[in-house]
């Protein structure tokens, strides 16, 4: 636990002199890279398509791909895409740790402190809610969202899952640089 805060923090300290999203990286990537340099294109096609179902209420403009191969400080992670982008351009980048809700919001007040330091003037959300997929109302997901000029975010999340739900869910951290244009994406119904 300790040496993971610790390898958080530096990675967010070494954030201090960024000037957009794209300067933001998790596990050396960023916004505006091309996800073929970490993926194959079928591994890309096939995430494409198994993903596919959990953003059936929303356009086809976007997919997420996930990455499941374990990196030095995210169990895995997973990426915003274009699906109509040959180049598989990343507009959204997850890092996800799987703990208890202790553990996990812990480590998101540490990170927000740091976050708080690293860029006092952001607009910063911080809430609690229990989302529309669980309709007992026993999941709840407690956020804080930095929101950049440009409408970009930063977001730290530990998801506390209905015992019903953590059998195909694990309760966990998830800090995500992600775009403007993903943003807009995930506020959308269809």
């Amino acid at each position: 636990m300790k040496a993971l805060f610790i390898v958080l923090v530096l990675f967010f300290s070494s954030l201090v002199f960024a000037e957009d999203i794209s300067d933001f990286e998790i596990e050396g990537m960023s916004i505006g890279e091309s996800l073929l340099d970490y993926m194959s294109e079928e591994e890309i096609k096939s995430e494409i398509e198994w993903s596919n179902d959990n953003y059936h209420y929303k356009s086809k403009d976007f997919a997420e791909v996930y990455s499941f191969k374990k990196r030095e400080m995210y169990e895995y992670l997973s990426f915003i895409i274009k699906t109509d982008d040959i180049n598989f351009l990343i507009y959204g980048i997850y890092g996800n740790l799987d703990n208890n809700i202790e553990e996990c919001l812990k480590i998101k007040k540490n990170i927000v402190k740091e976050f708080e330091t690293i860029f006092p003037n952001t607009n910063k959300r911080d809430s609690k809610f229990s989302p529309s997929f669980d309709p007992s109302g026993k999941t709840i997901i407690y956020y804080t969202y930095f929101i950049f000029d440009t409408k970009d975010e930063i977001q730290i999340e530990c998801f506390d899952y209905s015992k019903d739900l953590e059998v195909k869910n694990a309760d966990g951290l998830a800090v995500s640089i992600i775009s403007h244009k993903t943003v807009s994406w995930l506020k959308q119904a269809l």
